[in-house]
């Protein structure tokens, strides 16, 4: 299992990922929560008529910390990027949530999955 830097797919809508899928989670035995996030409830996506994408999290129960985040959406490689360090140095689902994403950003959809948790 990885924190760093894992997948990007330059198509348009770009598709990438850092950290673990559901899947790999579940298959180590971690107990996880999730959120998805609709790109359609982004503000910026409204300005490009971007109708489809997504924003996927995927952290520990106990500790919060964010295990994996999956993106499909415009500039999805910029985002995840861009998280691989908060990843790698432990952040929780609540760094998340509590972060300032810049408003109109496709990054926001980030801070608005992560706000999905239940505290």
């Amino acid at each position: 299992m990885s924190d760093e830097f894992d997948l990007a797919i330059f198509t348009d809508l770009e598709l990438a990922g850092v950290g673990i899928t559901e899947e790999e989670a579940k298959a180590a035995g971690l107990d996880i929560e999730t959120a998805v996030h609709p790109i359609s409830s982004v503000q910026r996506a409204s300005y490009t008529d971007t109708k489809r994408g997504l924003y996927k999290l995927i952290w520990e129960r106990e500790s919060r910390r964010v295990r994996g985040l999956h993106v499909v959406c415009r500039n999805a490689s910029d985002i995840a990027q861009g998280l691989a360090l908060a990843l790698k140095l432990g952040a929780t689902v609540d760094d998340l949530a509590h972060m300032h994403h810049a408003f109109p950003t496709f990054g926001e959809g980030v801070k608005a999955a992560a706000e999905q948790s239940p505290p």
